[in-house]
Parts: C-alpha cells; structure tokens; sequence
C-alpha cells in the first residue's frame, strides 16, 4: 500500500504479546562463561522501550542514525529494536572491529549516537569497547556524535567523557534517574530500517541503507 507503514518492532514484539505470546521465550542468550538467559517477549518489549525512551530523552528522533557497536546479547537486540521503534535507523558494527573501522562508519553514516558497552567477554577475555569509541571519536570526522550510551556488562572501570550517558541494566542516566521505565512508545514508520555494509566488504565499503517494504502495520 503506497500509504501504508510499517514499524519492526511492533511486527516482532507487540504483534506477538497481542497474540498472547507475551510469555513465551523471544530470545534464549548463552553468554561467553556458559550462562543461559531466557528472555520473553514482554520483557524484551519492556527494555526495547526503557531504550527507546533514552533515545529519545537525549532528542534522537525518525530519520536520525545510531551506532550500536557492542557484543552480541539482549541489550544489543533491543538496542536495535528501540532504533526501530522511534524511527531511527541503525548501524551494527561488530564488537571484534578496529577503532578506525569504527570511525569509518561514524563518518559514513553520520551517526548522532553510539551505543556501546563498558567491556565485551569474548574467549574469556575482557576487551574494552568504550575505550575503542573513545579512541574511535578521536581520530577525527566523528563530529556528528553529540552522545555515547555505555551499557553496564562487565563493571570494568570506563572514562567518561562530555556527552557520554552511562547505564545500569535498567538503562539510567548517570545521575541514577530512570529513563521512561517501559511506558510504550508511539511508532514511527521510519523510511530507513538500518545502514549495513555490503556483503563481502568485511568492515570496508560504503555502507549502503535498507528500506522499510511498503505494507500496512
């Protein structure tokens, strides 16, 4: 439909809980150590939202491009699900990646934020994302970058420099207020999903966005 809109994370969360699948298992996340955890989807929704509304809080909005360069694990899928939902569009940039790839994509997309972690478990070894966007934003050509959102995943020590906004698992602002608990958020039909490199390109390449298929919500 040439009218119609579309919003992902009402297709891949709301859409199920109104089906009453709200305690069903959405996600089942087995972290570097061995442990399992089981996330439903209502709990995802509610997190996708507490994201959402920090988005928000900070004035990111439809059409405006984020970062998300952390591990893969729940915060990670519904950082990109809180993007979907305001209508921002999203670059993942793989945790393993150098600090001037990840400038390469800060430029390429324009991002206005970047949501990292403090530290990444991967092998058994603690790597230090924050300090790479640090060291990222330092290169030059990342003037877009207005804030940093640092998820808590390891408790390692970060620096925290203007503009940055460090989290705890229910994502709060530094000062420890919460950011909108998980009160929903109006849907957007954001016209760009996400920004991804083209395939065999590794962390090269311009980075090409994907449209929303046309459809009704």
């Amino acid at each position: 439909f040439e009218d119609g809109t579309l919003n992902a994370s009402y297709n891949c969360l709301d859409r199920n809980i109104e089906r009453g699948l709200g305690d069903k298992t959405a996600i089942i996340f087995e972290a570097d150590g061995g442990e399992v955890t089981k996330v439903t989807y209502s709990q995802l929704l509610a997190k996708t939202c507490q994201i959402a509304n920090a988005l928000k809080s900070l004035g990111i909005k439809k059409g405006d491009r984020v970062i998300i360069y952390i591990a893969m694990s729940v915060d990670g899928v519904a950082a990109m699900q809180a993007c979907a939902r305001i209508g921002a569009t999203h670059s993942v940039v793989f945790g393993g990646f150098s600090a001037q790839s990840l400038r390469d994509r800060i430029e390429d997309t324009g991002a206005v934020a970047v949501i990292t972690a403090d530290q990444q478990v991967r092998g058994g070894k603690h790597l230090p994302l924050k300090a790479i966007v640090d060291e990222a934003i330092a290169l030059g050509g990342c003037g877009s970058v207005k804030n940093v959102l640092v998820v808590k995943r390891t408790g390692g020590a970060v620096t925290m420099k203007e503009g940055d906004k460090i989290t705890v698992f229910a994502w709060q602002a530094r000062d420890g207020s919460n950011w909108g608990h998980a009160r929903e958020v109006t849907f957007a039909d954001g016209k760009k999903l996400y920004f991804g490199p083209p395939a065999g390109t590794g962390d090269g390449g311009t980075t090409p966005a994907v449209d929303l298929p046309k459809g009704d919500k």
